[in-house]
């Protein structure tokens, strides 16, 4: 089984939802859920794809069907050395240096020829992900290194260690000498993974401006997280029939809005610093509601939840005693 969500740009609130076969392709189940939207009635469709999505006969079929589009380009792949090459001199000059939510971003924008069609192409770098990023890496050359040195040398074990650590095996070539192991970092290779640091590259059929693109794409991960939760809820599930699973995906689908409004409002009001969505459901599950007389009662509220309803905008639904 496979699931499709639908989440408005506007709002980010979830839309519209649809199960699909297991055996279905994704490019298959894509058109479906377009086709669906369009006797919705839905006119202005965008659609965000991972960097699985990126191959020539995707693109082609998103063009002839006329969709609107942005998917990431996976690093690996020809396009993306093309691009990070032409920007690698240009992305840090001080016209292309912008700030977004905050945080110092480089934006350099091109154009790419995928089947002999051109599509926008922006590459991002952003510079706190870039440092943070230049540290994980150079902590775990320096880690294989410190592990490896001096070791006694076994022409097994390297290839075991080449076989099972093949990103480390690409910045650090092995050899021996005296019976032991000895290191030597590969310049080229580590200059060339620096090089993908803190790098994001979309291609995309908007006109928008750069940010709303990139915006729009980190969208992508709540999406990406309401999409596991459901989806992990209804694996979870002995559910006997089609009718008990739909009827189960109908309860997940209302309570995802839910949780996603409650989600947006926590992040307009800053909450996200200090607390997480499960925190503040918790914490209103101890809520009760009491019947005195012919009136409705809510429990005595703790200052914990006082200060969640205040911190929210959310006035208590009953009055408490």
């Amino acid at each position: 089984m496979n699931l499709g969500l639908v989440h408005s740009l506007d709002t980010d609130l979830p839309v519209y939802y649809k199960l699909f076969p297991g055996s279905i392709r994704d490019t298959a189940a894509l058109k479906n859920l377009a086709d669906d939207l369009a006797e919705l009635g839905v006119s202005n469709l965008h659609i965000l794809l991972d960097p699985s999505f990126f191959s020539e006969a995707s693109l082609s079929m998103l063009s002839e069907m006329h969709l609107d589009f942005t998917v990431s380009v996976p690093m690996g792949c020809t396009a993306a050395k093309e691009l990070l090459l032409r920007s690698h001199e240009k992305i840090r000059a001080p016209a292309r240096t912008h700030s977004f939510q905050g945080e110092a971003v480089f934006v350099y924008e091109s154009n790419l020829s995928i089947n002999r069609k051109s599509f926008r192409a922006v590459v991002y770098s952003d510079y706190a992900r870039e440092v943070k990023e230049r540290s994980a890496l150079y902590a775990r050359i320096t880690e294989a290194e410190e592990y490896l040195n001096g070791r006694e040398y076994d022409a097994d074990f390297v290839a075991e260690f080449r076989e099972n650590h093949k990103l480390l095996a690409e910045l650090l070539s092995l050899r021996e000498a005296d019976g032991r192991i000895v290191t030597k970092r590969k310049e080229a290779n580590i200059h060339n993974a620096e090089s993908k640091l803190g790098r994001t590259i979309l291609l995309t059929t908007s006109e928008e401006s750069w940010d709303k693109v990139l915006a729009w794409y980190r969208q992508r991960n709540d999406a990406e997280a309401h999409f596991r939760t459901v989806k992990s809820s209804l694996e979870g599930e002995n559910l006997s029939s089609n009718e008990s699973l739909e009827g189960q995906m109908y309860i997940d689908f209302i309570a995802l809005i839910l949780r996603t409004v409650l989600l947006n409002r926590m992040k307009k009001q800053t909450l996200l610093k200090n607390c997480c969505v499960p925190d503040i459901i918790n914490e209103m599950s101890k809520l009760k509601v009491v019947r005195i007389g012919e009136d409705w009662r809510l429990n005595e509220l703790t200052k914990k939840q006082k200060d969640y309803f205040k911190a929210l905008s959310i006035t208590p639904p009953i009055d408490n005693y």
